[in-house]
């Protein structure tokens, strides 16, 4: 099955083996196992200096001898640099490893509540010290970055709560770019002025080396915690794959889905596996539907067969075709019943949808790009349907003409899929 659900060739023309599967999940693990090797960052490096940083910080308050205004200083200034410093690093980060442009991620597949909750409680946390050091600065800057933070806050606090509730929120990287340096500019500015209000406040200049050691740990400590809520960020894509591998291993997940599994994790998702289970149901509800219509065209077939059918020569009542064709014309009545009742379940779940689809398009261009696709796909399978249709209507009154020609005073004038065609 390709990612739309129908069925589609590996390249090669074969499926990948249960072991080179196995062996492509294995190297994947052991990758990301070797770069967060190579980042250094453990939860106990990172407990540790938090303790080490958290002890010096209590000492040097319980000795005395600084100045609150002059740590909060100290902490907007290296908090600012923090910011600046990780922002370069991730949108470098985020430039060289793109994904297909048709591909996303859905939030809570990449982040953990607890990561956005800590990045939340750290904005709150600068935009108070921003408020607290505005009478001893340019108040026109630290208003601002106050008001930044603030609107950061309430934001990080929705995105928690998404993510807690596993809604599927589409994760992204930016397709405009004039829209994505926008951002990028006023968020590089609003940390620029904070660094330059707090170079040219009126305590920059009696700032002492415990005020900085205060201020500079606070603002490491808070980054510290932030670095330890998203660990669990980082192996979240490991467990994925373990997962996987364990479900192939033990022969709970097919080939197909031990496929699209891994290639969701790894590449991102196509639009198509949002709603991958319901086109399934679509594709079942077209197959049930081409059976009725095959079934039908072969009793159709087999009355041709049987005898003549010809209009200017009426048989005699007692005449089996004479018999015959009422019932089979009931009969077909039937199926017509059959199929329309299926159409109906399928026009309905198929309106859901591309409905879905839609909304879910709006918060996300990227997936925008393989709508029309996605839903060209699902009506090109039903494409031969819609012809077998027009090849039973046809049939159908073929031979109800021929009954009316042969018994007028018992006219038929059944209408095949009037009602249904009416609807639609």
């Amino acid at each position: 099955m390709d990612e739309n659900g129908f069925e589609s060739q590996h390249a090669g023309g074969r499926s990948p083996s249960v072991d080179e599967i196995f062996k492509l999940l294995t190297e994947e693990i052991k990758d990301i196992n070797d770069k967060e090797r190579l980042k250094g960052w453990t939860p106990w490096v990172i407990l540790a200096s938090m303790i080490s940083a958290s002890w010096i910080i209590v000492q040097d308050v319980w000795t005395g001898g600084h100045s609150w205004p002059r740590v909060v200083a100290v902490f907007i200034l290296t908090t600012a640099v923090l910011k600046i410093i990780c922002m370069a690093a991730k949108t470098l980060d985020d430039l060289a490893t793109r994904r297909n442009k048709n591909t996303f991620q859905l939030l809570h597949s990449q982040a953990s509540a607890v990561s956005i909750l800590a990045s939340s409680l750290w904005s709150s946390a600068i935009a108070w010290s921003c408020y607290l050091f505005q009478s001893h600065a340019s108040k026109a800057i630290f208003v601002a970055a106050m008001a930044f933070y603030v609107i950061k806050t309430i934001f990080e606090f929705a995105i928690t709560i998404v993510v807690s509730l596993r809604l599927p929120l589409p994760l992204s990287k930016p397709n405009r770019p004039i829209m994505f340096a926008a951002i990028l500019g006023v968020f590089i500015a609003t940390h620029v002025l904070m660094v330059f209000g707090v170079i040219t406040s009126d305590v920059q200049s009696s700032i002492i080396l415990i005020d900085i050691r205060i201020g500079s740990l606070l603002a490491l400590t808070a980054y510290g915690i932030t670095l330890l809520a998203r660990l669990p960020d980082h192996s979240t894509l490991r467990e994925s794959l373990t997962e996987i591998r364990r479900n192939l291993v033990l022969g709970e997940t097919s080939i197909d889905e031990t496929l699209h599994g891994a290639r969701v994790a790894l590449q991102g998702m196509w639009l198509s596996d949002i709603v991958r289970d319901e086109t399934r149901i679509l594709l079942g509800y077209i197959s049930s539907v081409r059976g009725e219509y095959d079934d039908c065209l072969r009793q159709m077939k087999a009355i041709r067969e049987a005898g003549a059918l010809d209009a200017n020569k009426r048989p005699s009542s007692d005449d089996l075709i004479a018999l015959a064709l009422p019932n089979i014309l009931d009969v077909l009545k039937g199926y017509e019943s059959r199929v329309m009742a299926i159409a109906g379940e399928y026009h309905e779940l198929f309106s859901k949808v591309r409905n879905r689809l839609t909304i879910l398009t709006k918060s996300c261009k990227i997936a925008s790009n393989d709508l029309d696709r996605l839903v060209d796909e699902i009506k090109r399978a039903q494409t031969p349907v819609d012809q077998l249709q027009k090849q039973y209507i046809e049939e159908y009154y073929k031979l109800q003409n021929v009954w009316n020609a042969w018994f007028p005073e018992k006219k038929r004038d059944h209408k095949p899929f009037r009602k249904h065609q009416e609807v639609e």
